[in-house]
């Protein structure tokens, strides 16, 4: 199963690959499904020997889910995530203008980490709230102000002697340490 074939187009070194590869598991009799966003005759920058090799199987062309077969799938989602029917929900979800069914299951999760966060259920109601923009995720508590950083000077001991110096780090967050180790 090789997703996504669209995204070889113009890149020659895959494309030799995938023909050998190609070729490989035809002759052991081994089956293979590609699968692309674009329909094979409208695939630009596929070498024609590789698109001669797809365009030789079965090629299916599989229409985006309409709006009864996304609440069916997110209906199931629901019940494997909640237990229980939630038809309504999914049924709400599934009618709301999308293009995918990717789009489709983020709504769902944006509806079910609300739902979470709140401490509520997952309705109609708060979905629509979260969806229409009525539910504003809670904003990050304020941070309080930061510890205060070296400069990564080098300070003389207490004797003054600079024999034994040492360099003092205090780096209050680990993204700034992870920020300094890259410099």
């Amino acid at each position: 199963l090789l997703d996504d074939v669209h995204l070889i187009a113009e890149k020659d070194r895959t494309q030799e690959e995938l023909f050998v590869l190609f070729n490989l598991l035809a002759e052991s009799g081994r089956q293979m499904i590609f699968t692309s966003a674009v329909p094979l005759a409208e695939l630009a920058g596929v070498e024609a020997r590789l698109r001669t090799r797809l365009e030789g199987g079965l090629v299916v062309d599989l229409p985006p889910p309409d709006a009864e077969i996304r609440a069916r799938i997110l209906a199931r989602e629901l019940e494997t995530k909640l237990g229980g029917s939630h038809e309504g929900l999914a049924t709400y979800l599934a009618a709301r203008p999308v293009d995918s069914l990717r789009a489709a299951q983020a709504l769902l999760q944006r509806v079910l980490q609300a739902a979470e966060t709140t401490g509520q259920a997952p309705t109609i109601a708060l979905a629509r709230d979260v969806l229409d923009g009525a539910h504003e995720p809670s904003a990050p508590p304020p941070r309080g102000p930061a510890a205060p950083r070296s400069s990564g000077i080098v300070a003389p001991s207490a004797a003054g002697t600079r024999s034994r110096e040492k360099m003092v780090w205090e780096w209050p967050e680990i993204g700034d340490r992870a920020i300094e180790e890259w410099r």
